[in-house]
């Protein structure tokens, strides 16, 4: 029961046209110079870290925002 709630949320939240556009400045706000120049990514190895997570991240939000959309005009 809970879970369909918080599915529902998501899935409402995802599914506007606006998401798409926060996803794109979050984007760009992860990897410009004050987030890569973190102590963390002084290495290569959290550097490279930091890249495929983040990037992965906002592959799976727009996934998820792609999803929620057309189950949207679906229903």
């Amino acid at each position: 029961m809970r879970i369909r709630k918080v599915i529902s949320i998501l899935q409402s939240f995802l599914s506007r046209g606006e998401i798409q556009i926060v996803l794109f400045f979050m984007g760009f706000l992860l990897f410009t110079w004050p987030f890569l120049g973190t102590t963390f990514l002084s290495s290569i190895k959290g550097m490279y870290l930091y890249l495929y997570l983040v990037w992965g991240a906002i592959v799976m939000a727009h996934i998820l925002a792609g999803i929620g959309s057309f189950l949207n005009k679906r229903d």
